[in-house]
């Protein structure tokens, strides 16, 4: 069982913003974060500065392009490499939706493409590339009764699963993804039950999110995960399925979210269920 927002990951974050950088459409952001994290299968530390800019195309688009420097100090089974990356993310936005915490209506899609090489010339050298989309379908016009879908894809190009550093694998499980498992266990397991992590994922959910009495709702949902070794995905197999009944309660500024999810192919060393609280709906 876990509580979300209380992974194994500490850190802080200092930023700093630049609106109206050459053009009222565009903002400066620098960011300079310090984190540590021991999820299942791997430890690191991790620090990182970046720069990016931000332009929004209109009312639904935008999109940001920078360059960030990492480096990190990974701890995989027992193994341990100091990386020194240096990434060039790129990212597109659509949102069309008409909410933040609570969307009754619309969409949300990211494009987002980030090549990684190594800042001193040894491998690795790899790109990771993600779509996401949730669409919000409403059953009535006052939003209390909507369906909610959303899917997610992701491939690693470049290396090999093992010489891609652990922290930058892909993995599936936990809140933001498969609530049914816990964080990071969608997908292969080593020969101790942690997980190995990809080169590609599959991630898919749909949930009805209902108002039964006043600001309360009940919200019944299914979601299923694959992680591969594979660059591309392999549709329909070794999916990780679970799902559950959520309950929200609506305030001003979002609805307080808890989730009690059951994974429906349980293996050897998965939770029973998990049990997640946040604020704002789960996408």
């Amino acid at each position: 069982m876990t509580a979300e927002g209380s992974s194994d990951k500490k850190g802080a974050v200092v930023e700093f913003a630049r609106p109206d950088l050459f053009s009222v459409k565009n903002t400066a952001i620098s960011n300079l974060r310090f984190s540590e994290e021991e999820p299942d299968g791997y430890k690191s530390s991790e620090i990182e500065l970046s720069q990016r800019v931000e332009r929004d195309f209109n009312e639904h688009y935008q999109g940001s392009a920078g360059i960030t420097l990492e480096r990190a100090d990974v701890d995989d089974e027992g193994t341990r490499n100091i990386f020194t990356l240096l990434s060039l993310p790129l990212v597109l936005r659509r949102d069309t939706s008409n909410d933040l915490l609570n969307p009754t209506r619309g969409g949300r899609t990211t494009l987002a493409v980030s090549p990684y090489v190594e800042w001193f010339g040894a491998a690795p050298s790899f790109t990771v590339a993600q779509l996401y989309d949730a669409t919000y379908l409403p059953l009535d016009s006052e939003g209390r009764y909507t369906i909610a879908i959303w899917g997610r894809g992701a491939t690693l190009l470049g290396e090999s699963t093992d010489d891609v550093p652990a922290n930058k694998r892909l993995y599936s499980g936990g809140p933001g993804s498969v609530r049914a498992f816990a964080l990071n266990r969608v997908g292969p397991l080593d020969a101790t039950g942690d997980p190995i992590g990809g080169r590609s994922s599959t991630e898919a959910g749909i949930e009805a999110r209902i108002r039964v009495y006043g600001d309360f709702a009940v919200v019944p949902f299914i979601e299923g995960g694959g992680v591969y070794d594979a660059t591309f995905p392999r549709f329909g197999k070794d999916i990780q399925w679970g799902g559950g009944l959520g309950l929200r309660y609506h305030t001003v500024i979002g609805p307080v979210r808890l989730d009690l999810a059951f994974p429906f192919n349980r293996r050897q060393g998965d939770d029973a269920f998990q049990l997640l609280i946040s604020l704002g709906q789960a996408f």
